[in-house]
């Protein structure tokens, strides 16, 4: 997953508020260990089942071809933002 500091803050921040993940500090202070709490396990393991109902109906819907070839598009274009971003710093 490509995500900067503050857009993973911003994606975390309601699941915390939430209390589906706890958030606690590291030793270094920029190191933060984000685990599932009790809340989230449950959540997850409820949702699982139908994430994957969902992917196997996509994978159905457009074919393993046509799946292989967006998976391919999505991480070539990342590289090509890593490459781009890397090269501009």
């Amino acid at each position: 997953m490509l995500m900067d500091r503050t857009s993973v803050r911003r994606a975390l921040d309601p699941l915390e508020k939430n209390e589906l993940v706890c958030i606690e500090s590291g030793e270094d202070r920029r190191v933060r260990t984000v685990r599932l709490t009790a809340k989230g396990r449950l959540l997850l393991a409820e949702a699982e089942p139908r994430w994957l109902a969902a992917q196997e109906s996509l994978l159905k819907l457009i074919g393993t071809d046509r799946w292989d070839s967006m998976r391919k598009l999505l991480r070539d274009t990342a590289r090509i933002v890593i490459h781009r971003d890397g090269a501009q710093k």
